[in-house]
């Protein structure tokens, strides 16, 4: 079910870069602000790794030292320096590099945030790796990501979804597996919260500008799907068509 390699994130996410500012999906201030709060920073540096329009770093701004939003698109970049300034920010800063080579030195952050992103990353264990690096001990690490079921198959099946949506996307992980993959790297996870996130069907669509001859194949893979799929995606169908993606929160800290 696979279509191949994953297309680079650039490509897919720089004409679309406004959409993301104004996405109720990525925004969700409330949401944001109670997340900040759960997690009570205590100034220092904090690092938003695939950073998009900036609404992670918006949040965690009043309550750091330092800011800096970390992307591979420039075009998100000039969003987070147009929009930080309008906000009044003063200790935002932009940096444009790979989540798997952070240009920043060892043991300098005080916390490492990616929210929905990493499954865009080219290598995830890479990305964990350089958050150990870069954190200073005790230092804080924060992902919110959207995650595939335990069923390697039933994986597939979502990951080709998403792909056919938008071409960048690469791995939707388990729950276990960044669990895994957290602990391996020296972690001590403090918490993980697993939760349903309804999505919009077109509205997803109309975000990532899928052509117009995609979208009936993508409506009836995710209205039509069964079994574990099904259940996993959870289609809506009436005035709004909607489906479900499952979002994880992990915190986790360095010894």
């Amino acid at each position: 079910m696979n279509q191949g390699e994953p297309t680079n994130p650039k490509d897919s996410f720089a004409p679309v870069a406004e959409k993301y500012l104004t996405s109720a999906a990525h925004a969700k201030p409330d949401a944001l602000n109670a997340l900040v709060a759960r997690i009570e920073p205590t100034g220092g540096l904090v690092l938003d790794i695939g950073t998009g329009a900036g609404h992670t770093a918006y949040a965690f701004a009043p309550k750091v030292d330092r800011v800096v939003a970390i992307d591979i698109t420039q075009e998100m970049l000039d969003i987070v320096e147009r929009e930080s300034k309008a906000k009044g920010f003063t200790n935002v800063s932009t940096e444009l590099a790979p989540a798997e080579k952070l240009p920043i030195n060892d043991s300098l952050a005080a916390g490492v945030v990616s929210r929905l992103a990493a499954h865009h990353f080219d290598d995830v264990s890479t990305f964990v790796a350089e958050a150990m690096r870069v954190l200073a001990p005790g230092g804080w690490f924060l992902v919110v990501d959207t995650v595939g079921p335990e069923d390697e198959d039933i994986q597939l099946e979502l990951d080709h979804i998403e792909r056919m949506r938008d071409p960048s996307h690469g791995h939707n992980l388990a729950v276990s597996e960044w669990g895994a993959l957290v602990e391996a790297n020296g972690f001590s996870t403090e918490w993980v919260d697993v939760t349903r996130k309804k999505l919009d069907l077109e509205d997803w669509l109309e975000r990532m500008d899928v052509p117009e001859n995609r979208r009936p194949t993508l409506r009836e893979l995710i209205l039509e799907s069964e079994g574990a799929l099904r259940k996993y995606l959870s289609p809506v169908v009436g005035p709004k068509t909607a489906f479900d993606l499952w979002e994880m929160t992990l915190f986790a800290r360095k010894p």
